[in-house]
């Protein structure tokens, strides 16, 4: 088993989308905000987590919306883990 941190997003039309924070989504966060991933489960800064969010859903290919627009489409967003281990 290959568990991962991943975020689950729950959009307002009622559909649940798991996204894992992969090293890409890490970097990219780095990058935009300047600042260690980690702060985003310690600073309570919620735009730096959702955009977290939408950078792993962005980079599962599961939108392609820019984050604005996917944030209106947003209802709730929670971190845990996905298995990414192959059947």
């Amino acid at each position: 088993m290959a568990a991962v941190a991943a975020v689950t997003v729950r959009h307002l039309d009622g559909t649940t989308i798991d996204a894992p924070i992969t090293g890409r989504v890490t970097v990219n966060f780095e990058r935009h905000w300047q600042v260690a991933a980690r702060e985003v489960f310690t600073s309570g800064n919620m735009e730096h987590n959702y955009w977290l969010a939408w950078q792993a859903v962005f980079v599962a290919k599961k939108t392609a919306l820019d984050f604005d627009q996917w944030l209106d489409t947003v209802a709730t967003m929670e971190w845990g883990t996905v298995d990414l281990s192959p059947l």
